[in-house]
């Protein structure tokens, strides 16, 4: 019988390698299309969100605008009204500035008092405060210039 030679098996270093550097570059390129479509659809949030913030403003300019003219017709008619009631127009537009004087000084004075209820119902209806104060998850307040004693959480 001839004596049949078995080759001695090949290293498959080389083969290995080139396959996990390959597989390697295919996860990179996978990370690099994952992070550019992130990005992208971040833009396409912002977008969305700063288009609906110029939508809401510019219904509220049109809102404002609308409202401003009913009102100055509406004083217009109530000047003429109680000019027409007085035989005076001059006495109707007189009576209609000082209600308009006394509205503002009025508006004036309540001013603070509006702004801090305001800025109370934002602050309590805000989320991201409601969780961690109920869970007790904030720290005790301190001053910058006080040093935490040795155990306690700065």
């Amino acid at each position: 019988m001839p004596e049949v030679s078995i080759p001695e098996p090949m290293s498959d270093q080389p083969v290995r390698r080139g396959r996990l550097t390959s597989e390697a570059r295919g996860l990179v390129e996978d990370v690099k299309k994952w992070v550019d479509l992130k990005v992208q659809l971040l833009q396409i949030d912002l977008e969305e969100r700063l288009e609906g913030m110029l939508n809401r403003i510019a219904q509220s300019a049109v809102m404002a605008v609308l409202v401003l003219l009913t009102v100055l017709f509406g004083l217009f008619s109530i000047a003429y009204g109680l000019g027409a009631w007085w035989y005076s127009d001059a006495l109707g537009f007189l009576a209609v500035t000082l209600l308009l004087a006394i509205t503002t000084v009025t508006f004036y004075a309540m001013r603070p008092t509006l702004v801090k209820l305001r800025r109370m119902q934002e602050v309590e209806s805000a989320p991201e405060l409601e969780a961690p104060v109920e869970r007790g998850v904030l720290p005790a307040p301190h001053r910058m210039d006080e040093t935490p004693e040795p155990g306690q959480a700065p």
